[in-house]
Order: structure tokens, then sequence, then C-alpha cells
């Protein structure tokens, strides 16, 4: 092989590399719409569980978020909150069962 042939032999692989890359790009570029639209959706769902977390009595809410977000056992909680361990299964109980209701329409 010629120094020539190697040359153009290694210019067209270039170019079909490029335009490989230029057709992924294009693939990207066109789900960034449909990706923005189901991170809206991801963002309102979390909001939408925010506000109901608010909605919770307050114990409810303590004992939820410290089970959920902490990772905190019932004694954990119980110990936390200066209440007995029956008293946040309760709480928690109570929580769940809003919360389900709430949201329904997403599980």
């Amino acid at each position: 092989m010629t120094r020539a042939s190697v040359a153009a032999s290694h210019a067209k692989e270039h170019a079909a590399s490029e335009e490989t890359e230029r057709a992924a790009l294009a693939h990207d570029v066109a789900l960034v719409p449909e990706l923005m639209a189901e991170l809206r959706a991801v963002r309102d769902e979390a909001r939408r569980v925010g506000r109901l977390l608010e909605r919770l009595p307050a114990p409810q809410r303590e004992a939820f978020l410290l089970a959920e977000e902490g990772g905190l056992s019932l004694e954990e909680i119980a110990a936390a909150t200066a209440t007995g361990r029956e008293t946040v299964k309760s709480r928690l109980r109570y929580a769940v069962g809003k919360l389900r209701h709430s949201l329904q329409d997403l599980l």
C-alpha cells in the first residue's frame, strides 16, 4: 500500500467516524424535549409529595421523615421524639396511609 492510499483510507475512516458521531449527536438532541418533559413531571411529583408531607400533622411528618430520610428504626425514632415505640408505629401507619391515599394515581 502506498502512502497516498493509506492516507486516503484513514481519511475515509475519519469521515465515517465523524458521520457516526453527528448521527449520534442528532439522536441525542432529538431526545432533549422528551427528557425535559420527563424532568418537569418528576419535579412536579416531588413538589406534590412535599406539599402532602407539609399537610401531615407534625408528629406524623416527623416520624415519617426520621424513618424514610433518616433511616431510623422505631426505637431510635421513639428515643428521638421522647415517645413510645407503639406511638411511633401508629404515627407511621397513619402517615403512610394518608400519603398512599393521596398518591393513588402515582402508585
